[in-house]
């Protein structure tokens, strides 16, 4: 508590330019929710969430994941420099009514994570939302340019930006470079689900370009040999 005390007047400068960059007071603050790891605050068009250390802070980029303003570790100096908690800016998204049709587009979503080299283990309807505008952060209603690696990217900035309309990853958390030794796996069964059919797909894949590789080496040989006993 005291390492988190030491931070308060950071949090509430934080908290008072985004209060004048939103062109709103103390009073107009909502409190959205507490998860198992966060407090989510809407402050204008942003969303403050202050918690946990996260699970993984280091993460590849995505264009489907929704670009932090900030994302920030708070240390313990006076502990070797130990992570205690985790403050996120982000700009506020349209939260989806879960459907059926949204299971859909959240394996397409997965899907896209996946071929792209990325395990996103915490994927679940309720971790998903829709632009309001394009995927890039905003202050003062302008479009910053936030350094990748400054909110925990590791990979650099996105070659596309997602525009307002498309579903987006709220939660950046629990997504992994498809190689990292720390892959933590959640008892959630959606994940479950969408790798199983990730894995299924892949292997349809395989098998269709292996028959296909071996169609083409027989009709090869076939016309080799034809033109031979020509």
């Amino acid at each position: 508590m005291k390492a988190f005390n030491s931070y308060v007047p950071t949090i509430v400068r934080m908290v008072e330019e985004l209060l004048e960059s939103e062109g709103v007071d103390y009073v107009d603050i909502k409190y959205l929710d507490s998860g198992s790891s966060s407090t989510v605050y809407e402050i204008g068009d942003k969303v403050l969430k202050i918690g946990a250390v996260r699970n993984v802070y280091n993460m590849p980029n995505h264009p489907r994941i929704l670009q932090p303003l900030i994302r920030l570790n708070l240390i313990d100096e006076k502990w070797d420099n130990t992570e205690f908690a985790c403050v996120e800016i982000m700009d506020k998204v349209k939260r989806i009514e879960y459907e059926a049709t949204h299971l859909e587009q959240l394996y397409q979503i997965y899907k896209e994570l996946r071929d792209a080299g990325i395990v996103w283990t915490d994927a679940r309807p309720t971790n998903l939302g829709r632009l309001v505008k394009r995927n890039i952060p905003t202050l003062n209603g302008e479009e910053m340019d936030v350094e990748p690696n400054s909110v925990g990217f590791i990979n650099g900035k996105n070659e596309e930006t997602l525009d307002e309309g498309e579903l987006v990853i709220l939660d950046t958390d629990y997504i992994y470079p498809v190689d990292s030794p720390d892959i933590y796996w959640p008892n959630n069964e959606y994940y479950k689900l969408l790798e199983r059919r990730w894995q299924q797909e892949k292997q349809a894949e395989i098998a269709k370009e292996h028959n296909e590789n071996s169609q083409k080496t027989e009709t090869s040989k076939k016309e080799g040999k034809e033109n031979h006993e020509k």
